[in-house]
């Protein structure tokens, strides 16, 4: 197998999960592996300090008897108020060790209260390389983990991928530090025959009558897509016209009576612009059992569409996107960094920066499970 290439920043983005995952205020590392730790633990104060999170410290412990005075540094600086973050560079485990010592609170009071409360992290770095070594990650996708990183390369070289952490980007009702430019894909020949050729590639699998698309960035997207096809198209528009029988265009309403729709886009987000347009789809009698997308921004979209019992196939997301600007120094540190506030708490970023914040709708089931007889 291949060797999968992999980089500081990779590795600093799993060990920056691990500690939000553990919300570890003291973190261990073993700088037995070759790896360059002290860039690492620099990059990471800078990322938390800049969070506001932590006000970190790097203490080493290089010998054995340096391990009870790193101890007792860390209890004295210790304070939870201000929730330090502490690095310790530990060669041998000595820290696990000491640990292991204590009996009692009255031992090493604030010592022992961090370690109990779980706040003690050891990111096995080991283990993190062999998983991106052997694409072990948790990313699924219909044409496979390097598919998905190709169409997330993609979409940097084609600038299609733009931060502004300051002047936030207005995505629908809300704001968002990154915009995903996904209609590039159908502009461009050669990028609309690859999207257009996997495209087909994951529909080989599907059942469907019509190809639908909605107003306005879907229906050159459906169109295109349906011509490859060979299968009838249509469109959704956003809310009825004068005169408009249905929210159905370019077919009559009673060909999608009855009728199995695969609905394709080239982002989503919140799914809620989406499950709209299936609603109009299922007012007129048709029946959405599949959606495709090039991008997925990771904001519930597939579970909202699951409740509805629609299975939701992308391309590739936003985790293979940063994954691939990590490793290949599209993104910056603090580029990552506001992303990641963002995705973590999106209703907390907006209040912190003083936008209003707009929870997503809920879905009228009653719409999207009719059944015509």
């Amino acid at each position: 197998m291949r060797k999968a290439h992999y980089s500081r920043k990779s590795l600093l983005k799993c060990i920056l999960d691990d500690i939000n995952d553990n919300k570890c205020r003291i973190l261990i590392f073993n700088d037995s592996t070759s790896f360059k730790i002290n860039r690492i633990i620099k990059d990471l104060s800078l990322v938390l300090s800049e969070e506001g999170r932590y006000k970190c410290n790097h203490l080493g412990c290089n010998c054995q008897k340096d391990v009870a005075e790193v101890v007792n540094d860390i209890e004295k600086r210790f304070n939870t108020d201000s929730a330090g973050l502490f690095f310790v560079n530990d060669s041998a485990g000595r820290i696990d060790s000491y640990l292991c010592k204590i009996k009692s609170k009255s031992d090493s009071p604030k010592w022992y209260s961090v370690s109990v409360d779980s706040c003690l992290g050891t990111p096995d770095i080991s283990s993190i390389v062999q998983s991106i070594e052997m694409n072990n990650d948790p990313l699924n996708f219909p044409l496979g983990r390097e598919i998905a990183k190709e169409y997330a390369e993609i979409f940097w070289k084609a600038d299609a991928v733009d931060f502004n952490l300051d002047n936030p980007f207005e995505v629908g009702k809300n704001r968002s530090p990154f915009y995903i430019y996904a209609e590039l894909l159908t502009g461009y020949p050669k990028l609309r025959d690859r999207l257009l050729d996997d495209f087909k590639t994951i529909a080989q699998d599907l059942e469907y009558d019509i190809i639908a698309g909605g107003e306005t960035r879907g229906i050159p997207l459906s169109s295109i897509f349906g011509d490859r096809l060979n299968v009838p198209v249509a469109y959704v528009r956003k809310e009825m016209k004068k005169n408009m029988r249905s929210r159905i265009e370019c077919i009559k309403e009673y060909d999608v009576n009855h009728a199995r729709v695969l609905f394709v886009s080239d982002t989503i987000g919140y799914s809620d612009s989406t499950l709209d347009f299936i609603r109009g789809i299922s007012q007129t009698g048709g029946t959405v059992k599949d959606c495709i997308v090039a991008f997925d921004r990771l904001q519930g979209a597939k579970e909202r569409l699951k409740e509805q019992n629609i299975n939701l196939i992308s391309l590739t997301d936003i985790d293979a996107l940063i994954d691939v600007g990590l490793e290949e120094g599209y993104i910056s540190i603090p580029e990552f960094s506001g992303v990641s506030l963002y995705r973590k708490d999106e209703k907390q970023w907006h209040k912190k920066r003083g936008f209003e914040y707009h929870e997503p709708a809920k879905p009228r089931k009653r719409y999207l499970t009719l059944n015509v007889d």
